[in-house]
C-alpha cells in the first residue's frame, strides 16, 4: 500500500514538472506560472530508479525519467480552462498521498519501537527466569555437597 501511495505521488509530481516544462505558453495565458513554480521535483539521472532509499516526504523527491514516449501520450487534451482545476486537484492528491505516507512511516516507527521494548523486556525476563534456574541448580549442588559430606563423616565414624 505505502509503495503504491509513493509511486502514485511521484509520478503526480512528475507529471506537474513535466507540465510546467513542457507548456510554458499555456501557463502564461492561464496565469499559472507562479503555482507551478511553488512545485518542487528534482529529477535523477535516468537509471537510478525508485527506491524507498531515494524517496524523502519532506526533502526532494528523486525520480528516474520515463521515456520521452511516455511524455508524449501525457499531452494535456483538456481545454485550457480545465487545466488549473487538473493541477489543482493533482497538487491536493499529491498533499495527501504525501501526508498518508508520512503518517504510515510514523505508524511504522511507532510498532517498531513498540517491538523493540517488547523485546527488551521479554530479554530482560529470560534472563531473570536463567538466573533464577541457575541459583536453584546452584542450591541444589551445594545441598548435595552438604549430604555427601555428612554420608562421608558416617562412613567414617562407622569405620572407626
Amino acid at each position: 500500500m505505502v509503495t503504491h501511495v509513493v509511486i502514485l505521488a511521484h509520478f503526480l509530481s512528475l507529471y506537474l514538472t513535466f507540465y510546467r516544462h513542457s507548456y510554458p505558453e499555456r501557463q502564461e495565458q492561464l496565469g499559472l506560472s507562479a503555482l507551478l513554480k511553488g512545485i518542487s521535483t528534482d529529477i535523477s539521472p535516468v537509471g537510478s530508479g525508485i527506491q524507498p532509499s531515494n524517496l524523502s516526504v519532506n526533502g526532494p523527491t528523486l525520480l528516474t525519467l520515463p521515456p520521452a514516449s511516455f511524455f508524449l501520450s501525457l499531452s494535456p487534451s483538456l481545454p485550457l480552462s480545465q487545466a488549473s482545476d487538473v493541477i489543482e486537484d493533482l497538487e491536493q492528491t499529491v498533499a495527501q498521498l504525501r501526508q498518508q505516507l508520512q503518517d504510515s512511516e510514523h505508524r511504522r516507527l511507532k510498532q517498531l519501537g513498540d517491538t523493540e521494548n517488547k523485546l527488551q523486556q521479554e530479554k530482560a525476563d529470560l534472563q531473570h527466569h536463567c538466573e533464577k534456574k541457575v541459583r536453584a541448580l546452584h542450591n541444589e549442588a551445594e545441598k548435595e555437597r552438604e549430604e555427601t559430606k555428612k554420608k562421608i563423616s558416617k562412613l567414617e565414624e562407622s569405620l572407626k
